[in-house]
């Protein structure tokens, strides 16, 4: 009896659920189909709040593309903030890089993930 407790005591949950740097980007595949990349996040104490942001380029297609994004924002355990910011619309030229912002209205933001789909 002590053998199952004294396994069971070593068994533990992790302090946190991390953001991975190949899960801080997330693209439909008709994003990647249509040419545009991003990079990876990133955050930085604003002001106040935390600001993150993202640049995002569209290769030399012929037609301009809508591109719809959302940034998802964590904390330090990799929990959810609430509420979620509304999905975003921007319309990007062939050849064009824009930066993409996102500023939380939580303190306790710390990691956050980009959503791009069209």
């Amino acid at each position: 009896m002590i053998l199952p407790l004294a396994l069971l005591a070593g068994c533990s949950t992790p302090s946190h659920i991390a953001v991975s740097d190949g899960q801080r980007v997330v693209m439909d595949p008709s994003v990647l189909t249509a040419g545009v990349t991003a990079d990876n996040p990133t955050v930085s104490s604003g002001d106040i709040y935390p600001v993150a942001r993202a640049v995002v380029n569209y290769g030399e297609e012929q037609q301009p593309v809508t591109l719809n994004y959302r940034f998802y924002w964590y904390d330090a355990k990799g929990l959810d903030i609430f509420p979620h910011e509304p999905p975003r619309t921007i319309k990007l030229n062939p050849g064009q890089e824009v930066r993409l912002e996102s500023t939380s209205a939580n303190t306790r933001a710390k990691q956050v993930r980009l959503y791009l789909y069209l």
